[in-house]
């Protein structure tokens, strides 16, 4: 029984000299360029837009930190295919990513992201048949950048918060996404003697390029 009291007494006192792990939340808004000639199906404009919003935690590692989040990330535009036909282009993923950075200074952080995620790329026609179609694809990220830190609270506290500002840039990676059976949507509910339509192939469209970052957040 002593033995027992003992080894509780000892587990207690470590967790409590142990670090408790960073919790952080960040907003922001992305961009990607896409300069290959194929994104001219989308539209003439090179760049996609995206809101995306992420949740995670960190560890104190004995030189720098390791961040672990989970991210959503959605956006598109509305241009003309070749700028003739009118499109929606909407781009949404889910990721997860590994951070390292180092506390160089107290307020300034620069860091190395990997992430590695999932897409859905949706693409539609506005005519009169509004021809559309989704593809599911993975995706790969790669970002430096600096986060520039402001203390929100008593340097006594247990948890202080920190306003975390974050600029980054780097590369995203994904195959080359194939609009090969655009349709029209499916009528709910069906026409009682449904007219046959075929799908049409618009060709590929190479979604892989630069991606900057500008994100805000807090840590505690």
């Amino acid at each position: 029984m002593n033995r027992t009291m003992l080894f509780v007494a000892l587990a207690a006192s470590t967790l409590a000299a142990a670090d408790v792990p960073t919790l952080q939340a960040s907003a922001g808004y992305s961009t990607q360029v896409f300069g290959a000639r194929g994104y001219d199906l989308i539209g003439l404009d090179d760049n996609l837009h995206q809101g995306r919003v992420a949740v995670g935690t960190g560890f104190n590692l004995p030189f720098g930190a390791l961040d672990l989040e989970v991210a959503f990330a959605t956006g598109g535009s509305n241009t003309a295919s070749h700028g003739v036909i009118p499109v929606q282009f909407v781009l949404k993923g889910l990721q997860l990513g590994v951070t390292y950075r180092v506390a160089v200074k107290s307020w300034f952080h620069p860091y190395a992201q990997l992430a590695g995620g999932y897409d859905w790329a949706t693409l539609s026609l506005v005519n009169d048949s509004r021809l559309t179609q989704t593809v599911g694809s993975f995706s790969g990220q790669g970002l430096l950048g600096v986060q520039f830190a402001v203390r929100m609270g008593s340097a006594k506290a247990p948890r202080v918060p920190w306003m975390i500002f974050d600029l980054g840039a780097g590369a995203a990676l994904r195959p080359v996404t194939r609009f090969d059976a655009m349709a029209p949507e499916t009528p709910k509910p069906a026409p009682a003697d449904p007219i046959a339509s075929g799908s049409v192939n618009l060709g590929s469209v190479p979604l892989s390029g630069f991606t900057a970052r500008l994100l805000v957040g807090v840590r505690f």
